[in-house]
């Protein structure tokens, strides 16, 4: 009976009023993969109750369908981050990380989504017109972060297309600066949380905010997907956990019980917790 239903609505689901497109995979949401590549629809359901544009066929956006991209990021998004909290998103993308951390942060919270990939950039832009009450808790930062200032080549992954990089030859040129001097010229009176995801380039990232993370000692979400270290041509991770040891960071994983777990560049889960070792517990 499904697939019958599927297979007669299924010509007719494109042509839908976006609002009772919304209500019918809100009910039956099986039927989203009757959807052609590249249909766009906005889905005002992300985190119970922000909008933001899905394209079907781009991974990211799809997850939005389920109401929280990237769990595992989300629940520690949601332990750490506080109203009131300044917040920085270092590879926004579309802004499915940004807009939970304007959530949790709230009206007097701020967030610094740093994202400068023009196809991502104007997804970002969209999606918090879309939701005007978390606009204005976000400000986007058309800049890349590295360790030094300059400009270096966007590229997108040709196989995943919702993945891109800094770390090519060629591509279309963006600037990019450092964590230190973006605060330091913006003169932030504090960080409270930092979420790097930035396809292998966490290291350049956290080595161009050694001076921040010294003088205010944020919480770090970063990734620390395996695949990095044969990317990068050298053990990445290693000289993550070197860095953040003379800082005077631990590096956790957080258990489902909320547990903080010590964990090594040895074996990492997929995004690791840099918690400076004064405050963690």
């Amino acid at each position: 009976m499904l697939t019958l239903l599927k297979e007669a609505i299924k010509p007719f689901l494109p042509y839908f009023p976006n609002s009772l497109l919304v209500s019918i995979l809100r009910d039956r949401p099986y039927l989203v993969t009757s959807l052609p590549s590249g249909f766009v629809f906005k889905w005002p359901y992300y985190l119970d109750d922000v909008s933001m544009s899905v394209e079907i066929g781009n991974v990211i956006e799809e997850e939005i369908l389920t109401g929280s991209y990237d769990p595992e990021s989300s629940r520690i998004i949601r332990k750490f981050v506080k109203p009131g909290d300044v917040c920085i998103d270092v590879g926004a993308n579309v802004g499915a990380i940004t807009v939970l951390l304007a959530k949790q942060t709230g009206r007097t919270g701020q967030v610094l989504a740093f994202e400068p990939g023009p196809p991502y950039l104007q997804k970002l832009r969209s999606n918090l017109d879309l939701n005007p009450g978390l606009k204005g808790v976000v400000t986007i930062v058309n800049m890349g972060l590295s360790d030094k200032n300059g400009t270096l080549f966007w590229q997108a992954d040709p196989e995943h297309p919702y993945n891109a990089g800094l770390m090519s030859s060629d591509g279309i040129s963006v600037p990019v600066t450092t964590l230190d001097q973006y605060l330091f010229e913006h003169n932030l009176p504090r960080l409270d949380f930092v979420k790097i995801d930035v396809e292998s380039m966490e290291l350049e990232v956290l080595r161009g905010g050694r001076e921040v993370l010294t003088r205010f000692q944020p919480v770090v979400l970063f990734e620390t997907m395996d695949w990095a270290r044969e990317a990068r041509g050298f053990d990445i991770f290693k000289e993550i956990e070197e860095l953040l040891d003379q800082l005077d960071y631990g590096m956790h994983d957080l258990a489902a019980d909320g547990t903080l777990l010590d964990v090594s560049s040895i074996a990492l889960p997929l995004n690791t917790l840099a918690i400076p070792r004064s405050t963690a517990s």
